[in-house]
Order: structure tokens, then C-alpha cells, then sequence
């Protein structure tokens, strides 16, 4: 076992395993009767389409494919609208739950009688 920590054996069974893969690459591309095992025709045409969506640009001449500009401002005003939106909610919600509690302790002066209670009568 002490043989195979030696670095030229490593070496050896690491250059072994590339012919090996390279002898099958050389078979498979035989068989095929393809230049390349790792580009068919279908991986060419997908390639080309994704190039042609790549390609696309507005009418000032930035690629469709990055985010312009020019939205990154609205969309901040958005989310500044849209902060200001739910501070004014949590706002009415604290004001909701105060005259919830304020009803709950109500008594009608003419009934004597809380919310939800029956008169008893």
C-alpha cells in the first residue's frame, strides 16, 4: 500500500483514465460519424435560439435582456408609495383595535346592557 502514495503512480493512474475517456470519446464519434460528441445538431439550434433572444435591443439600443434604467427609478417611487401605504394601514389598525376595545367597554345608558348581551328582560 505504501506503492501507491508514490506521485508517478498516481500520475500514471490518472493518464490512464484520460486515454480511457479519450479512446471512448474517439468510439463514440466513430459510431456517430460526428467531428464532436458534445455538440449534435439540436445543441446548435438551442444554442442559436438562446443567441437570438440575447441579441434583441430596444429602440435605444440596450439589449431587451438587461433591466434598463430608467425603471429602477419608478420602482423605487413605487416602493416608497407602497411604504407609505402600510404605515398608513398599521396606523388605522392601531385606531381599529383602540375602538374595539372602546366598544367592548361600552354600556348603552337607556339598556344597561354591554355589546352581544341580552337585556334580560
Amino acid at each position: 500500500m505504501e506503492q501507491l502514495n508514490q506521485p508517478f503512480v498516481i500520475m500514471a493512474l490518472v493518464g490512464a483514465m484520460y486515454a480511457l475517456v479519450k479512446g471512448m470519446e474517439y468510439v463514440i464519434q466513430k459510431k456517430n460519424g460526428t467531428n464532436s460528441i458534445h455538440f449534435q445538431e439540436r445543441d446548435r439550434q438551442m444554442l442559436a435560439t438562446l443567441y437570438a433572444q440575447h441579441d434583441q435591443k430596444d429602440g435605444n439600443g440596450t439589449p431587451l435582456w438587461y433591466f434598463p434604467r430608467s425603471m429602477l427609478e419608478g420602482q423605487k417611487a413605487l416602493l416608497d408609495k407602497l411604504s407609505e401605504i402600510v404605515f398608513t394601514q398599521k396606523s388605522v389598525l392601531g385606531e381599529l383595535k383602540e375602538m374595539n376595545q372602546n366598544f367592548a367597554n361600552w354600556e348603552c345608558p337607556v339598556t344597561r346592557t354591554r355589546p352581544g348581551q341580552d337585556r334580560g328582560g
